[in-house]
């Protein structure tokens, strides 16, 4: 069996004419993987509700 688990915090501006880079989503950008769940773990967030 596979599961998924999935988080997306999501605000569009659409007439800010910066672009935003990946290191805005999280400390070193995106995380993937056993990444998501180490820096996740025990956190009080929905993405770690059970």
């Amino acid at each position: 069996m596979k599961i998924l688990i999935a988080r997306m915090n999501h605000e569009t501006n659409t007439f800010w004419p910066v672009e935003t880079p990946l290191t805005a989503f999280g400390r070193n950008g995106p995380s993937y993987g056993r990444d998501t769940f180490v820096q996740n773990h025990r956190m009080r967030t929905a993405m770690t509700a059970g």
